[in-house]
């Protein structure tokens, strides 16, 4: 397990002297994210949803700095996401944030992915950097093992948030979402810290996603309960949605060499862009809105070994789109 681990992190660590030439395209999409998305204070804006900010798009915008060499707007991002989210007691990241409400923190509930997202990139930015970053991140993983992790059986599995998808708060919980398995940090994260439960979560999440191929398009639904056999959950539309969409990217990520775990995500591709499906059918509902995710049909495509379309431009998408599609370009350069 330590050699594959060691792998590992020789793909997705990625000093300045080792920058690839074809990284040009991913390192000129992370300086557009930047001067687009990012204020001058650090905040990642999330244009699409009224201006708000969340944990998960600061831990994207201080992952795209890292791995791009950008110091200055890691710092950035990473000063106000410490000194604005992290006001809970328990080390994790309140989620959300309005410039329109006061307070600004509007939930205090906090988002596990985001937080792992955080945390993989303060890790990422040691390694880069040196300083405190690591210590850092290693704190709020810590917290995300001790709060967010639970077991059914033998197997461990990631809570979607700290309150709101237990059994204990709605009928069908546990509920969780396979996209907050972020892979590649899961990976990143075994490798810092062997003797945690992260192994064991990524095992547990391939294992859900392998029982969790619903309907005609045998897929995975953005929202699973786990109360007894993986099924759609109850509250939240049978789909393989906007959530779902970022699980074939974090495997081509974290198991570059594996390409057999992205086989039958091609049924999301039409004409080489991806779908929202409808589960229940099969059917495709509506292309994921920003040709940013073009740039990921082509991860899939290649992994599925069929031609690629090459990604447009992202300056005119929105910033989910334009994240998806920065780091679906990191993918392609340098899995």
């Amino acid at each position: 397990m330590a050699a594959f681990f060691w792998v590992m992190i020789t793909v997705s660590v990625t000093s300045e002297e080792a920058v690839r030439p074809d990284s040009t395209a991913f390192r000129r999409a992370v300086s557009e994210f930047v001067g687009r998305f990012v204020t001058a204070e650090g905040r990642v804006v999330d244009d699409y949803n009224g201006g708000i900010s969340h944990s998960e798009g600061q831990g994207y915008g201080m992952l795209a700095a890292a791995l791009s060499g950008n110091r200055e707007a890691f710092d950035r991002i990473w000063s106000w996401t410490r000194d604005t989210l992290f006001v809970r007691e328990d080390g994790l990241a309140a989620w959300r944030w309005d410039p329109h409400a006061e307070p600004h923190v509007t939930d205090r509930n906090n988002a596990t992915d985001g937080d792992l997202l955080i945390a993989w990139a303060l890790i990422e930015g040691g390694e880069r950097w040196h300083g405190s970053y690591a210590a850092e991140g290693r704190r709020i993983a810590d917290a995300v093992a001790q709060r967010m992790v639970f077991a059914v059986g033998p197997k461990r599995f990631l809570r979607p948030a700290a309150v709101g998808f237990g059994a204990e708060d709605r009928a069908d919980g546990p509920v969780v979402n396979l996209s907050y398995w972020v892979f590649p940090a899961l990976v990143r994260l075994a490798a810092a810290d062997p003797a945690g439960p992260w192994t064991k979560l990524i095992d547990g999440g391939l294992d859900l996603l392998e029982a969790s191929r619903f309907g005609p398009a045998r897929l995975p639904s953005d929202w699973i309960s786990v109360a007894g056999s993986p099924s759609p959950s109850e509250r939240e539309p049978a789909r393989f949605g906007y959530d779902a969409v970022r699980i074939p990217l974090y495997l081509a990520w974290a198991f570059p060499r594996e390409d057999a775990r992205l086989q039958g995500f091609s049924t999301v591709l039409a004409e080489g862009h991806p779908q929202v499906i409808d589960l229940l059918t099969g059917a495709p509902l509506e292309p994921f809105g920003g040709t940013g995710f073009s740039v990921l049909g082509e991860v899939i495509a290649r992994a599925e070994h069929r031609a690629p379309t090459p990604g447009p431009d992202l300056a005119k998408d929105s910033y989910y789109a334009t994240i998806i599609g920065v780091f679906s370009l990191y993918v392609l350069a340098y899995r």
